[in-house]
């Protein structure tokens, strides 16, 4: 299991020299990805509630709480662009993973996206993980026009022309959406046949989506005892149709308790122990886990500089 932490994009005091310095540090403490996140515009009009996870694999505390639309995009107006964020990525780092936990597919163009996407990987040297989703803002596809009962089939729709695309061969696509005369791509990415496309979300129609059009699965926010459904349904789905299951990854959020400080961090974040974070790690590898993604606490550079030395005296420790 790869243990990888976010780059906090949503934060206002993120620019390029923090995120230099968080990139760095986490290259030179061996983590094994570093993950960016994905929102267009935060929609103020609409008080619903934001959902997170859908119910039935148990989330934990964090993922089943319902934010307000202003609580949810963190209350700071802020949210740096995931694959120019990417692109920054790719320049000042060597060999971490450059990964996204999620992009919400359906909010760009799949041609376009898939052309960035190719880029990337030639500009990174290889080394970028498409976590993608659905998306779960009704509020945020109202505001961009894009319909949000129609983002399953759209997300499918756009994963097999970015696929297609990717491939660098010469293709075609004729969907409900996307019609493509026959192109060439004008990218060919340094991971053959692509960069690996991680299906979000925690519903049994994510799931199906990574076995029928994926190479991962990328749940968030499950303890491992809950986790075992999701993947013994993947199983049973994946056998019912003639696949194999995908490798499973998985987002978290955590707060570590500093020996050495006497309060900490407060917010929503669940504090965790050494010795609970151990064994949390522990039941995820058991597993088989392939990535795991940490959101450490982020309200300003110096607490997130500690929190990830302290994550990875932990990972070490495990020898995840």
């Amino acid at each position: 299991m790869r243990v990888g932490v976010w780059i906090p994009c949503y934060r206002r005091w993120i620019g390029g020299e923090a995120v230099r310095q968080i990139a760095t540090a986490a290259e030179q403490l061996g983590f094994g990805s570093l993950w960016v996140q994905d929102h267009l515009v935060a929609p103020t009009g609409d008080s619903s509630p934001v959902e997170l996870q859908a119910s039935w694999l148990n989330p934990d505390d964090y993922g089943n709480e319902a934010f307000s639309a202003v609580e949810y995009y963190g209350e700071e107006n802020w949210w740096l662009d995931p694959y120019a964020l990417w692109g920054f990525l790719a320049g000042i780092t060597e060999r971490v993973e450059l990964a996204s936990g999620i992009v919400v597919l359906p909010y760009r163009d799949p041609v376009a996206q898939a052309k960035m996407l190719g880029t990337l990987d030639v500009l990174s040297g290889g080394r970028m993980v498409f976590g993608i989703g659905a998306g779960h803002v009704a509020a945020e596809f109202d505001a961009l026009g894009i319909p949000y009962r129609e983002r399953g089939r759209r997300t499918d729709e756009y994963i097999d022309v970015m696929r297609a695309l990717l491939r660098g061969r010469e293709t075609s696509f004729d969907g409900p959406t996307v019609k493509l005369p026959s192109v060439l791509p004008l990218i060919e990415p340094v991971q053959r046949p692509m960069p690996p496309f991680l299906i979000g979300g925690g519903s049994r129609a994510a799931i199906r989506r990574a076995v029928d059009r994926g190479d991962g699965w990328l749940p968030a926010h499950v303890a491992p005892e809950h986790l075992g459904r999701g993947i013994a349904y993947m199983e049973e789905y994946a056998a019912s149709v003639g696949r194999e299951p995908v490798p499973v990854s998985l987002s978290m959020v955590t707060r570590i308790v500093d020996p050495a400080a006497a309060g900490g961090p407060q917010g929503r974040r669940r504090a965790l122990e050494r010795g609970e974070l151990e064994e949390l790690l522990g039941g995820y590898a058991s597993l088989g886990l392939e990535r795991l993604a940490i959101d450490l606490p982020n309200p300003n550079l110096p607490v997130l500089m500690r929190q990830l030395e302290l994550l990875a005296d932990v990972v070490a420790g495990v020898g995840v």
